[in-house]
């Protein structure tokens, strides 16, 4: 799952009127979306809490927990586990967004890498530069593939208050060919159930290392008929 920052979609004409005419949301969810992008951060995380969303969207902290939950199923807006940090969302980089700019003009490719506690900075650099080597030495990498390296990566970070590497080349390449033809978009969709089932990372039935995904997707999606 790659970041996107929320002002870079507030400055582009293009993703705006895709956010704009995207289906399946409701007038509450698209101006919280707005909102959250206008205070959302360069690296594509907004930690704006449900109070100051009421207060600005003049709502209800439950409507505006409702509006969550509606980005979240249409993966308008990724949750995100820091400790200390009660509300933490990313803005994903949306396949209507890749619709409306095919070139990746308006995109931001790497995704915020969470920091250590100690020489957290030192340590999220280096792992960020070597992240966007790879990717560039990866000109024929597939679509499908950066999106299960970054689904991986965000599933395996989900709870872990340190920096983490990416998943390698072998395990992504396993846990693609698990799917067995099946999208992205249905994968973190199944990942995501997988968190909601208890099965998230830092849990006690979650994955201890990437070598946990393979097997499990393919017992999750399996050869198609």
């Amino acid at each position: 799952m790659e970041s996107v920052c929320g002002r870079r979609v507030l400055g582009s004409t293009r993703l705006l009127r895709a956010f704009a005419e995207a289906p399946r949301l409701s007038r509450g969810a698209r101006l919280c979306y707005l909102v959250m992008a206008a205070y959302g951060r360069d690296s594509g995380e907004c930690y704006t809490s449900s109070t100051t969303l009421a207060r600005v969207l003049r709502a209800s902290r439950r409507a505006v927990k409702r509006w969550w939950q509606e980005l979240r199923r249409e993966g308008w807006i990724h949750p995100q586990w820091v400790a200390g940090k009660p509300t933490h969302h990313v803005f994903p980089w949306h396949r209507i967004f890749a619709e409306a700019s095919p070139t990746g003009d308006d995109k931001i490719g790497t995704p915020p890498v969470p920091k250590a506690a100690s020489g957290g900075d030192r340590i999220g650099t280096q792992m960020e530069r070597t992240y966007v080597e790879d990717e560039k030495s990866s000109s024929t990498t597939s679509s499908l593939y950066a999106d299960v390296r970054s689904l991986i990566w965000s599933y395996f970070r989900g709870e872990h208050n340190r920096a983490l590497p990416p998943p390698d080349r072998n395990i992504v390449e396993r846990c693609v060919a698990a799917l067995h033809g099946h999208t992205s978009e249905e994968l973190r969709l199944y990942l995501n159930a997988r968190i909601r089932q208890g099965f998230g990372a830092g849990r006690g039935k979650g994955p201890k290392s990437y070598a946990w995904f393979p097997a499990v997707i393919e017992s999750g999606f399996g050869p198609r008929e």
